[in-house]
């Protein structure tokens, strides 16, 4: 008995339970509603918004707290109030860079404010293109029983020559296409973009952005079950797009409804989403922007390209950061090869990973005006 007590004794003190990090938020705006739970996501935890292991627990003298077992390294993060609809804002309401961290080990605790909230704010800095509209804020949804905001980018030639139809590009995470006050990680600042590219002579398109639908984002975004984030909705979702919300579009506005000038496009999970639209749908959707895709989701993925193969020759874009992790690249090599052993053609596919490159929305951003250009350059209008 005396050995196994000492054995115990130098398991547990083998392991580093002093590399953990305490992070407290000692003030939150006085109007956070008293029910309400604070979570972290971040780097951690695969940036979910709303995760049960990482709710911040209430203490007696107001603050919340959690504890965290923590590898040493950078970690990033933002606090929530369980989605990223509900996720903090700066001092001036406007949207936020990730908080970081360098954890060094040992023990450690670090103090927090929360300054405001995306969803309760009343000094929201906004700046939209006067080219980008809202169609609604409670777009139907059937295929999922529930509704959506929706907001549509005309290019200036829209205007201009009322004859011209025009490709359209739909993307992902709407609310952080085109306006830096709904957005609860950045802006991608398509608006812009899409004025400059137009400035140098690149072709315009209608660009559609369907808001994600905050705790609901992952199962919306994935057409496959997770043993941890249950069933997937995402071939629902995508059914939403070509039944519903496509014929919309083609309907009241001036568009080229063929799949040889329709786009799909996203990140993370909305990357994933995206892949499968693209490969699933190729009657549909002839071009897509694949960035930082969460492979890492479900092995379906690469057996859904196997099992559907090439059949139109679609376009496809593929994109990566170093800086998002070993197995982002390897995940995003795998899935060129994939996509190239099912019969897709190499010079219809273009893959770049760039050094500097991080799972955030400003990585996105700059390299979106390459790969609409790559995408959608040479379409006829």
């Amino acid at each position: 008995m005396a050995r196994w007590v000492l054995c115990l004794i130098w398991f547990l003190g083998a392991i580093p339970l002093s590399a953990q990090l305490r992070m407290v938020v000692r003030q939150v705006p006085g109007y956070t509603p008293v029910g309400d739970t604070i979570f972290l996501a971040g780097s951690f935890n695969r940036w979910q918004p709303g995760d049960p292991g990482y709710a911040l627990k209430r203490e007696a003298n107001g603050e919340w707290a959690i504890d965290l077992l923590l590898e040493k390294g950078d970690i990033e993060f933002k606090f929530t109030r369980g989605a990223w609809s509900k996720v903090e804002k700066g001092q001036e309401a406007g949207s936020m860079p990730n908080r970081k961290y360098p954890f060094r080990g040992g023990k450690d605790t670090v103090h927090y404010s929360i300054e405001s909230w995306e969803d309760m704010s009343d000094n929201k800095n906004t700046n939209p293109s006067s080219r980008v509209q809202i169609i609604a804020r409670d777009f139907a949804m059937p295929q999922l029983g529930r509704t959506r905001r929706i907001w549509i980018y005309l290019p200036e030639a829209y205007q201009k020559d009322p004859q011209r139809h025009f490709p359209v590009l739909y993307l992902q995470d709407g609310q952080n296409i085109f306006d830096a006050a709904t957005s609860f990680a950045g802006e991608w600042y398509v608006d812009e973009s899409m004025d400059q590219l137009q400035e140098a002579g690149v072709p315009g398109a209608i660009i559609v952005a369907i808001d994600n639908g905050g705790e609901l984002r992952m199962n919306e975004y994935s057409p496959w079950a997770h043993p941890r984030f249950g069933e997937g909705e995402g071939a629902e979702y995508v059914q939403f797009i070509i039944e519903t919300l496509k014929p919309f579009i083609d309907q009241h506005y001036r568009t080229l409804p063929g799949p040889e000038h329709t786009g799909i496009m996203g990140s993370s999970m909305g990357g994933l989403i995206a892949l499968y639209a693209i490969v699933e749908y190729q009657d549909f959707f002839g071009k897509a922007g694949i960035f930082s895709p969460s492979l890492w989701y479900s092995k379906e993925a690469f057996r859904h390209i196997q099992t559907k193969g090439n059949q139109k020759n679609p376009k496809l874009f593929l994109a990566a950061g170093q800086l998002e992790g070993p197995h982002v690249i390897r995940d995003l090599n795998k899935l060129h090869q994939t996509l190239i052993k099912s019969g897709f053609p190499a010079a219809f596919i273009k893959k770049v990973i760039h050094e500097d490159g991080k799972h955030q929305e400003w990585y996105w951003a700059r390299e979106f005006p390459t790969a609409y250009e790559w995408l959608f350059v040479g379409e006829k209008q």
